[in-house]
């Protein structure tokens, strides 16, 4: 076996399990992979993934950070509306690649709340944040590119169905002009937008499917 083609393989990062804390002996391997995202719809069982870097090298800006909660709250509304397991990942780049983040850890919890509880409605609030779990921090060793300690940001999303019932989520956002609702689902491995008709007619989907779901609860009685 040609060992140089051996030497030129990426290895395969195993993921931290899903809803579990990281313990200390938790880590990820600089310029490891993770595994490619599945386009296929998530579940309560199997989790999707996103993967997400910061623009700059070294500590986050404050525009970075924006970025960064923008993107945490779209998954998790996504996340929640497709009713799938997710794990939003940060310090990966978009083909899975482990890099790490320089960030303050002790802030980025308080950081993700406060988006949370300015872009979704009032009453929907404490629903998304027993669905979103706080953060897991991955250390990540084998850095020659920087002697600063670096992360992996691991972020969970468990939209039990007794918790979040029929609700639909809304992501709000808020500029100088106006406020808009925006409905964002998980297809083909990503977070997307949706305009009204598409909503709509997903809301009738999900109508029927829960009508058939209880019709057969009924006949089983």
């Amino acid at each position: 076996m040609d060992k140089n083609a051996n030497a030129g393989k990426i290895k395969t990062e195993n993921l931290r399990r899903f809803d579990r804390p990281a313990s200390e002996q938790t880590k990820y391997k600089h310029g490891s992979k993770f595994p490619i995202k599945d386009g296929r719809p998530g579940n309560l069982i199997s989790p999707v993934h996103k993967y997400f870097m910061f623009e700059n090298k070294g500590p986050p800006t404050s525009d970075s950070m924006n970025s960064f909660c923008n993107e945490v709250v779209n998954f998790a509304a996504a996340c929640m509306n497709e009713r799938s397991n997710g794990t939003f990942h940060a310090g990966i780049s978009e083909s899975g690649i482990i890099i790490g983040c320089e960030i303050d850890v002790t802030s980025v919890d308080s950081t993700i709340t406060k988006a949370i509880r300015q872009q979704f409605k009032d009453y929907q609030v404490e629903t998304v944040l027993r669905c979103v779990r706080c953060p897991q921090f991955i250390e990540v060793v084998g850095s020659s590119q920087t002697q600063e300690k670096i992360n992996v940001i691991e972020i969970d999303v468990i939209p039990y169905s007794g918790v979040v019932g029929n609700q639909n989520f809304y992501v709000i956002n808020t500029n100088k002009l106006n406020t808009i609702h925006i409905f964002y689902r998980y297809l083909n491995g990503e977070v997307m937008k949706q305009n009204a008709s598409e909503v709509d007619e997903f809301i009738e989907r999900e109508k029927k499917l829960q009508l058939s779901k209880g019709r057969k609860i009924d006949q089983k009685r």
